[in-house]
């Protein structure tokens, strides 16, 4: 091989890799807008709490103040409207591994998040 024909090559490996390099910067730059724009148009409809979140935040209320592991919201209820305190039923349908956890890190939850 001669001088201008490595030359070549090295000219034509380097234009390989500008096009990968701007491929990548494109695809990261896409994907940042789509994370900006699902941050910027997303909207948290009030409860705040829900679905399974509600379901685990429940069970830990329950078990930190009644020391039953329910995910019944009766004492939430009872407690709002200044009756005597209700101790909710037992139920099991969500292991215990999570709420335990929000047992021991759990501040003091907004009433009408709950509800």
């Amino acid at each position: 091989m001669d001088l201008q024909s490595l030359l070549h090559r090295q000219i034509r490996m380097e234009r390989s890799q500008i096009w990968i390099l701007s491929l990548l910067f494109i695809v990261v730059l896409i994907g940042a807008d789509l994370r900006y724009q699902s941050v910027v148009h997303t909207e948290v409809v009030a409860p705040a709490i829900r679905a399974d979140a509600r379901d685990y935040v429940l069970y830990a209320w329950n078990f930190k103040h009644f020391g039953v592991y329910s995910r019944s919201a009766t004492g939430i209820a009872a407690r709002e409207a200044g009756a005597p305190s209700v101790v909710p039923p037992p139920d099991a349908v969500r292991t215990p591994g999570y709420p335990l956890f929000l047992v021991s890190v759990q501040p003091p939850l907004e009433k009408a998040a709950m509800t």
